[in-house]
């Protein structure tokens, strides 16, 4: 069974390395560094990689813009 983990620490990895530009970049960093892991929500719900991406820049949690994948801070829970 895969480890699961919140997808704040998704979103933190984002705001901890700018400039990544691509989802596969995203992925292959994030796996590299942590493994393949599964993600829980906020309600607990659990996804895989590609579905908790989709998730937070559906709800304008994260954008693809030119500088790269970035955190919309605005739209970021404030809890841990």
């Amino acid at each position: 069974m895969n480890k699961v983990i919140h997808a704040h620490e998704l979103m933190d990895f984002i705001d901890e390395n700018p400039g990544i530009q691509t989802y596969d970049e995203l992925k292959t960093q994030f796996v590299n560094l942590i493994g393949n892991v599964q993600f829980t929500n906020c309600t607990k719900n659990v996804y895989s990689f590609e579905e908790i991406v989709k998730f937070l820049s559906e709800r304008n949690k994260i954008t693809y813009t030119e500088k790269g994948i970035e955190v919309i801070k605005e739209h970021k829970c404030d809890h841990d």
